[in-house]
């Protein structure tokens, strides 16, 4: 393909980048649903919050696990660039082996 060029240790670097940026996102899922909980129940106690109360819950519970999803993806995004760095790096090599067995071979 012409105009195809792929550098690994950019590459790599960019993976580990995207997975960090992952897990940071994780934590910071982690400490916003711990800031909700310490909310307790603020819709307070009677007729109308015993239906608040449970569509919030389960829309919260909707939303933090949808922001879990979306962290782990773009960890595992980052660690999928990094496992095609290394495969890139791994395919350069042996071709660079190759050549040099070709070029002895021929003297």
């Amino acid at each position: 393909m012409a105009g195809f060029d792929v550098v690994p240790e950019p590459l790599r670097d960019g993976g580990n980048r995207l997975a960090e940026a992952g897990n940071r996102f994780a934590d910071a899922v982690e400490t916003f649903e711990a800031t909700l909980a310490g909310y307790g129940a603020p819709w307070g106690s009677g007729d109308l919050a015993s239906l608040i109360g449970p569509a919030y819950q389960q829309a919260a519970d909707y939303i933090i696990g949808c922001l879990y999803v979306a962290a782990d993806e773009l960890a595992l995004g980052g660690d999928d660039l990094v496992d095609m760095a290394d495969a890139y790096q791994a395919v350069e090599d042996e071709v660079g082996r190759m050549f040099t067995s070709i070029s002895r071979q021929l003297g």
